[in-house]
Formats: C-alpha cells, structure tokens, sequence
C-alpha cells in the first residue's frame, strides 16, 4: 500500500519511498514526486498549486487519477460480498439439515449396535451347539 502511515492520503515521501526501489538509475527525487503529487492534485479539476493544493493525494483525488482501478475495487468488493452472501446461504442450508443428519446418524449408530449385539448372541450359542435364532 502506498499510504503507509493508514493516513488514507498518499504524501510525496510515501511515493517516494514506494519507487525508489524501482529507480534503477537513481534519478528520482523527493522534489520531483512532489511536483508530481501537486501535479495529481490539479488533476482532477482542481488548481494545481492553488489553495487546494495540500501535496498530499486523498482518496478523491485517487478516484480521479486512478478511475479504472478505483472500478476494478468496486467490483472486486461487489464480487466478494456475492461470493459471501452465496456462502451464508449455503451455512443456512447447511445448518437446517443438521437437525435431521444427528437423528440419522443416531438411528445408524443404534441399528449397528443392534446388529453386533446380536452377531455377539448368534455367535455365542453356535459356540455352544445351539442353534442361533434371531
């Protein structure tokens, strides 16, 4: 993130420090991104270097600068509240069934504990040379 500090406003020593790394031949300066931030300030309609000229960008001033990726988040962020909203959908379902999965499983568990008491009796009395009977 460029703004650094979660001021929400993008300060020419924030830019700064997110292209120095990229300035390979060491060209860039703290004044030049500064004219440029007063520069992106004016873009927007504003007077560059008026009296709104505060050499900070603000998210406004982003939104206009930056309109397709300002669309691309919009999207993204509508995109994730469907995927979430499709999700709690599903919980619901998911949770109005449970009710009735733990009363089968309990039946199931029932019926084989039947069933293997009664294997245990069968095979007690074929051990004894009777015949089983269920």
């Amino acid at each position: 993130s460029l703004d650094s500090d979660g001021s929400e406003m993008v300060t020419a020593d924030e830019v700064f420090s997110a292209l120095r790394d990229l300035d390979r031949e060491g060209a860039l300066t703290v004044e030049a991104v500064a004219e440029y931030v007063s520069t992106c300030e004016g873009a927007g309609g504003g007077d560059v270097g008026g009296a709104h000229c505060d050499h900070v960008i603000d998210y406004g001033e982003f939104c206009k600068l930056f309109p397709v990726r300002v669309r691309r988040l919009q999207a993204l962020k509508r995109r994730v509240d469907m995927d979430r909203s499709l999700a709690q959908d599903l919980c619901d379902q998911f949770n109005s069934e449970i009710g009735g999965v733990a009363r089968w499983l309990q039946e199931a568990r029932e019926v084989h504990e039947s069933l293997s008491d009664n294997s245990t009796l069968a095979l007690e009395r074929s051990e004894a040379g009777k015949q089983a009977t269920l």
